[in-house]
């Protein structure tokens, strides 16, 4: 038939090995983390992604959150969040949001303090093809940004980049909430989707 394709792709070689970095490992410290779903497949990519030292597990620091106590590997457990990770759809727009969910992964990430060690703190989706150094060599043309625009409504998506300044600026706003684990600032009489998260 006109337009149908039928048959099978031919095999492709299993990906056994992450690609070598190219050079030196350029400055601009990461700390990168990811949230994964407690079920389904982002765990299973995590424990490999953490054997070959590929995605976040490249950085110079990293860190996996969930909502329940899980290992991936031996000395590596998920940080546990405080919700449901169930994102919401809102009746007015039908859209669907997982801003709260993520205010909850920000508010461990600013508590812990470790991203006032690195230049750079990066939230990676964990079934996202990520390659730190080739991140740190994009960041050296972005010197002094706050964050790194990936689309034309601000920051979001799969790869989230936000300087140890911009951080620290969230973790200043959620230190002046009342229960210091909502940024005031940010969801003071706000509506706000996914891009919420680094506001």
């Amino acid at each position: 038939k006109l337009g149908v394709i039928s048959g099978l792709p031919p095999r492709r070689p299993e990906f056994t090995k992450v690609p070598p970095s190219f050079g030196p490992i350029l400055s601009g410290s990461l700390f990168c983390f990811s949230l994964a779903m407690p079920t389904g497949y982002e765990i299973s990519l995590l424990k490999w992604q953490f054997k070959k030292g590929a995605s976040i597990f490249g950085c110079d620091d990293y860190d996996v959150f969930s909502n329940t106590s899980l290992q991936i590997a031996p000395g590596v457990a998920l940080n546990v969040v405080e919700s449901d990770l169930l994102a919401r759809e809102d009746p007015e727009s039908g859209r669907v949001f997982d801003s709260w969910v993520y205010l909850a992964v920000w508010q461990k990430v600013t508590e812990s303090g470790v991203y006032r060690k690195h230049d750079w703190t990066v939230k990676v989706d964990p079934d996202v093809v990520f390659f730190p150094n080739r991140l740190r060599k994009a960041l050296i043309k972005h010197e002094g940004a706050a964050y790194i625009s990936n689309c034309e409504l601000g920051l979001k998506g799969a790869i989230e980049v936000l300087s140890r300044r911009a951080v620290t600026a969230l973790a200043d706003d959620y230190q002046a909430s009342f229960d210091k684990r909502i940024p005031r600032a940010c969801v003071t009489g706000r509506k706000f989707g996914n891009e919420a998260e680094s506001d």
